[in-house]
């Protein structure tokens, strides 16, 4: 399986252009690519290849999966994206 992996940082968006709730603090995420790689799919947790499966991608929020997976470390706010191609 071919996979896109990204690097994601959320930051707050601090003046939305609709009203909202003063204790709702929506965040967005910037994205950019780190590499693509093909992969066996027995190397993945079972839950990351659910979700790759079932919508085409996985969002990796856990420090460790994302050392361990693909050798990425994770700073507050960051998170992995694996992006199914083909």
């Amino acid at each position: 399986m071919r996979i896109r992996i990204s690097l994601c940082s959320m930051y707050s968006y601090r003046d939305p252009p609709i009203p909202r709730s003063r204790h709702i603090t929506p965040m967005i995420s910037l994205c950019h690519e780190v590499s693509e790689r093909i992969i066996d799919k027995h190397a993945l947790p079972e839950d990351i290849l659910d979700s790759i499966n079932r919508v085409g991608y996985a969002d990796i929020f856990n420090v460790e999966k994302a050392k361990v997976l693909f050798g990425i470390e994770l700073s507050e706010n960051q998170y992995v994206k694996i992006v199914l191609i083909e």
